[in-house]
Protein backbone atom coordinates (compact mmCIF):
# COMPACT_ATOMS: atom_id res chain seq x y z
CA UNK A 1 0.00 0.00 0.00
CA UNK A 2 2.84 2.39 0.87
CA UNK A 3 4.40 1.84 -2.56
CA UNK A 4 1.07 2.38 -4.31
CA UNK A 5 0.39 5.64 -2.46
CA UNK A 6 3.93 6.81 -3.21
CA UNK A 7 3.46 6.07 -6.91
CA UNK A 8 0.14 7.91 -7.00
CA UNK A 9 1.72 10.92 -5.31
CA UNK A 10 4.68 10.90 -7.71
CA UNK A 11 2.45 10.71 -10.79
CA UNK A 12 0.22 13.50 -9.47
CA UNK A 13 3.30 15.63 -8.78
CA UNK A 14 4.56 15.17 -12.32
CA UNK A 15 1.14 16.01 -13.77
CA UNK A 16 1.15 19.21 -11.74
CA UNK A 17 4.61 20.05 -13.05
CA UNK A 18 3.56 19.38 -16.63
CA UNK A 19 0.44 21.55 -16.46
CA UNK A 20 2.42 24.35 -14.83
CA UNK A 21 5.17 23.97 -17.42
CA UNK A 22 2.72 24.27 -20.31
CA UNK A 23 1.29 27.47 -18.85
CA UNK A 24 4.83 28.73 -18.29
CA UNK A 25 5.87 28.00 -21.89
CA UNK A 26 2.87 29.92 -23.18
CA UNK A 27 3.52 32.92 -20.97
CA UNK A 28 7.26 33.20 -21.57
CA UNK A 29 6.61 32.89 -25.30
CA UNK A 30 4.14 35.75 -25.55
CA UNK A 31 5.40 38.17 -22.89
CA UNK A 32 7.79 40.71 -24.45
CA UNK A 33 9.66 41.94 -21.34
CA UNK A 34 12.18 39.82 -19.41
CA UNK A 35 10.96 40.88 -15.95
CA UNK A 36 7.38 40.01 -16.96
CA UNK A 37 8.48 36.58 -18.16
CA UNK A 38 10.41 35.99 -14.96
CA UNK A 39 7.46 37.03 -12.79
CA UNK A 40 5.11 34.74 -14.72
CA UNK A 41 7.51 31.80 -14.48
CA UNK A 42 8.00 32.46 -10.78
CA UNK A 43 4.23 32.27 -10.27
CA UNK A 44 4.02 28.99 -12.21
CA UNK A 45 6.88 27.48 -10.20
CA UNK A 46 5.32 28.63 -6.92
CA UNK A 47 2.03 27.01 -7.95
CA UNK A 48 3.73 23.61 -8.25
CA UNK A 49 4.95 23.65 -4.66
CA UNK A 50 1.70 25.10 -3.34
CA UNK A 51 -0.57 22.59 -5.12
CA UNK A 52 1.56 19.58 -4.16
CA UNK A 53 1.89 20.55 -0.51
CA UNK A 54 5.67 20.99 -0.75
CA UNK A 55 5.88 24.74 -0.29
CA UNK A 56 9.26 25.45 1.30
CA UNK A 57 9.70 26.98 4.73
CA UNK A 58 11.84 30.10 4.55
CA UNK A 59 14.50 31.13 7.02
CA UNK A 60 16.73 34.19 7.11
CA UNK A 61 15.16 35.98 4.15
CA UNK A 62 15.39 39.27 5.99
CA UNK A 63 19.15 39.02 5.37
CA UNK A 64 18.81 38.99 1.57
CA UNK A 65 20.33 42.24 0.24
CA UNK A 66 17.87 44.63 -1.39
CA UNK A 67 20.15 45.34 -4.33
CA UNK A 68 21.83 42.90 -6.74
CA UNK A 69 23.85 40.05 -5.31
CA UNK A 70 25.38 36.70 -6.18
CA UNK A 71 23.50 33.81 -4.59
CA UNK A 72 25.32 30.49 -4.16
CA UNK A 73 23.45 27.35 -3.08
CA UNK A 74 24.08 23.66 -2.58
CA UNK A 75 22.80 21.35 -5.32
CA UNK A 76 21.07 18.03 -4.64
CA UNK A 77 18.18 17.62 -7.09
CA UNK A 78 16.65 18.51 -10.44
CA UNK A 79 14.10 20.56 -8.53
CA UNK A 80 16.63 22.92 -6.88
CA UNK A 81 16.57 25.51 -9.66
CA UNK A 82 12.79 25.56 -9.82
CA UNK A 83 12.60 25.96 -6.05
CA UNK A 84 15.07 28.85 -5.91
CA UNK A 85 13.43 30.55 -8.87
CA UNK A 86 10.06 30.33 -7.11
CA UNK A 87 11.33 31.72 -3.83
CA UNK A 88 13.89 34.40 -4.73
CA UNK A 89 12.72 37.87 -5.80
CA UNK A 90 11.90 38.41 -9.47
CA UNK A 91 14.98 39.49 -11.42
CA UNK A 92 17.41 36.69 -10.58
CA UNK A 93 18.98 34.84 -13.50
CA UNK A 94 20.72 31.51 -13.05
CA UNK A 95 23.90 29.97 -14.38
CA UNK A 96 23.08 26.52 -15.72
CA UNK A 97 25.07 23.71 -17.34
CA UNK A 98 25.00 23.87 -21.14
CA UNK A 99 23.37 20.44 -21.51
CA UNK A 100 20.05 21.96 -20.45
CA UNK A 101 19.86 23.83 -23.76
CA UNK A 102 19.24 20.49 -25.46
CA UNK A 103 16.28 19.53 -23.27
CA UNK A 104 13.05 20.06 -25.26
CA UNK A 105 11.09 23.16 -24.14
CA UNK A 106 13.22 23.53 -21.00
CA UNK A 107 16.10 25.02 -22.99
CA UNK A 108 13.75 27.46 -24.73
CA UNK A 109 12.13 28.54 -21.46
CA UNK A 110 15.47 28.98 -19.69
CA UNK A 111 16.76 31.19 -22.51
CA UNK A 112 13.62 33.32 -22.40
CA UNK A 113 14.14 33.73 -18.65
CA UNK A 114 17.63 35.16 -19.14
CA UNK A 115 19.58 32.12 -17.94
CA UNK A 116 23.28 31.71 -18.71
CA UNK A 117 24.62 28.41 -20.02
CA UNK A 118 28.13 27.28 -19.10
CA UNK A 119 29.99 24.55 -20.98
CA UNK A 120 33.06 23.61 -18.95
CA UNK A 121 34.32 20.94 -21.35
CA UNK A 122 35.21 23.51 -24.04
CA UNK A 123 37.61 26.22 -22.91
CA UNK A 124 36.60 28.84 -25.49
CA UNK A 125 32.87 28.36 -24.95
CA UNK A 126 33.34 28.42 -21.18
CA UNK A 127 35.34 31.66 -21.35
CA UNK A 128 32.70 33.30 -23.53
CA UNK A 129 29.94 32.25 -21.11
CA UNK A 130 31.95 33.57 -18.16
CA UNK A 131 32.32 36.96 -19.86
CA UNK A 132 28.56 37.14 -20.47
CA UNK A 133 27.82 36.39 -16.83
CA UNK A 134 30.43 38.91 -15.72
CA UNK A 135 28.96 41.68 -17.88
CA UNK A 136 25.48 41.03 -16.56
CA UNK A 137 26.70 41.13 -12.96
CA UNK A 138 28.65 44.36 -13.54
CA UNK A 139 25.46 45.87 -14.95
CA UNK A 140 23.74 45.09 -11.65
CA UNK A 141 21.86 41.92 -12.54
CA UNK A 142 21.37 39.50 -9.59
CA UNK A 143 22.63 36.03 -10.44
CA UNK A 144 22.21 32.61 -8.86
CA UNK A 145 24.84 29.85 -8.99
CA UNK A 146 25.09 26.23 -7.96
CA UNK A 147 28.87 26.27 -7.49
CA UNK A 148 29.14 22.49 -7.16
CA UNK A 149 28.23 22.44 -10.85
CA UNK A 150 26.32 19.16 -10.67
CA UNK A 151 24.80 16.59 -8.32
CA UNK A 152 24.40 12.83 -8.13
CA UNK A 153 22.77 10.17 -5.97
CA UNK A 154 25.44 10.42 -3.24
CA UNK A 155 24.53 12.83 -0.41
CA UNK A 156 27.09 15.43 0.55
CA UNK A 157 28.44 18.87 -0.29
CA UNK A 158 30.93 18.64 -3.16
CA UNK A 159 33.85 20.87 -4.07
CA UNK A 160 32.95 24.35 -5.35
CA UNK A 161 34.06 26.02 -8.58
CA UNK A 162 35.19 29.61 -8.17
CA UNK A 163 33.31 31.21 -11.11
CA UNK A 164 30.54 32.64 -8.91
CA UNK A 165 33.04 34.21 -6.56
CA UNK A 166 35.19 35.69 -9.33
CA UNK A 167 32.03 37.20 -10.79
CA UNK A 168 31.06 38.71 -7.43
CA UNK A 169 34.52 40.19 -6.94
CA UNK A 170 34.66 41.78 -10.40
CA UNK A 171 31.15 43.21 -10.05
CA UNK A 172 31.68 44.22 -6.40
CA UNK A 173 28.54 42.39 -5.31
CA UNK A 174 27.78 40.66 -2.00
CA UNK A 175 27.79 36.86 -1.95
CA UNK A 176 24.75 35.24 -0.34
CA UNK A 177 25.17 31.58 0.79
CA UNK A 178 21.90 29.65 0.61
CA UNK A 179 21.07 26.23 2.03
CA UNK A 180 18.45 24.04 0.36
CA UNK A 181 17.11 21.08 2.36
CA UNK A 182 14.70 18.31 1.41
CA UNK A 183 15.00 18.32 -2.38
CA UNK A 184 17.22 15.24 -2.49
CA UNK A 185 14.44 13.26 -0.81
CA UNK A 186 11.79 14.84 -3.03
CA UNK A 187 13.49 14.12 -6.35
CA UNK A 188 16.99 12.58 -6.20
CA UNK A 189 19.24 11.86 -9.16
CA UNK A 190 18.39 8.15 -9.25
CA UNK A 191 14.58 8.43 -9.16
CA UNK A 192 12.04 10.02 -11.50
CA UNK A 193 8.95 9.95 -9.30
CA UNK A 194 8.85 12.65 -6.60
CA UNK A 195 8.39 11.54 -3.00
CA UNK A 196 6.79 13.61 -0.20
CA UNK A 197 9.38 15.79 1.50
CA UNK A 198 9.61 18.86 3.72
CA UNK A 199 11.50 21.59 1.89
CA UNK A 200 13.47 24.42 3.46
CA UNK A 201 15.42 27.32 2.03
CA UNK A 202 17.67 29.24 4.41
CA UNK A 203 19.50 32.47 3.64
CA UNK A 204 22.77 32.61 5.56
CA UNK A 205 24.69 35.74 6.52
CA UNK A 206 25.77 37.49 3.31
CA UNK A 207 29.42 38.24 2.66
CA UNK A 208 29.48 42.04 2.13
CA UNK A 209 30.63 43.47 -1.19
CA UNK A 210 33.61 45.26 0.36
CA UNK A 211 34.92 42.01 1.87
CA UNK A 212 34.36 40.19 -1.43
CA UNK A 213 36.30 42.92 -3.26
CA UNK A 214 39.18 42.76 -0.77
CA UNK A 215 39.43 38.95 -0.90
CA UNK A 216 40.47 36.50 -3.58
CA UNK A 217 37.69 34.41 -5.17
CA UNK A 218 39.11 31.30 -3.48
CA UNK A 219 39.01 32.98 -0.07
CA UNK A 220 35.38 34.06 -0.55
CA UNK A 221 34.54 30.61 -1.88
CA UNK A 222 35.91 28.98 1.26
CA UNK A 223 33.94 31.29 3.56
CA UNK A 224 30.68 30.65 1.67
CA UNK A 225 31.23 26.91 1.41
CA UNK A 226 32.14 26.55 5.08
CA UNK A 227 28.98 28.46 6.05
CA UNK A 228 26.79 26.13 3.98
CA UNK A 229 28.58 22.97 5.15
CA UNK A 230 28.17 23.98 8.81
CA UNK A 231 24.36 23.89 8.68
CA UNK A 232 23.59 21.52 5.79
CA UNK A 233 22.11 18.19 6.82
CA UNK A 234 24.53 16.30 4.56
CA UNK A 235 28.22 15.39 4.95
CA UNK A 236 31.04 17.66 3.84
CA UNK A 237 32.69 15.54 1.15
CA UNK A 238 35.85 17.64 1.03
CA UNK A 239 36.47 17.19 4.73
CA UNK A 240 35.81 13.49 4.41
CA UNK A 241 38.31 13.17 1.56
CA UNK A 242 40.86 15.52 3.18
CA UNK A 243 40.95 17.48 -0.06
CA UNK A 244 41.11 21.19 -0.87
CA UNK A 245 38.68 23.35 -2.83
CA UNK A 246 38.75 23.28 -6.60
CA UNK A 247 39.80 26.15 -8.82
Amino acid sequence: MHVILGTIYGVAYWLTIQVSALVCVLLVTILPVLTWRQAAARACASAVFLLTGTRAKRFGFEQLPEGPSVVVANHASYIDGVLLFSILPTGFSFVIKAEMQQVPLAGFVLKRLGSFFVQREHVQSSAKSARQVMRAAVQGRPIGFFPEGTFDENPGLKRFHKGAFATARTAALPVVPVVIRGTRRLLPADRWLPYPSRLQVEILTPIPANIVSDSTPVETMKVARDAIAAVLDEPDLLRRDHDGPAD
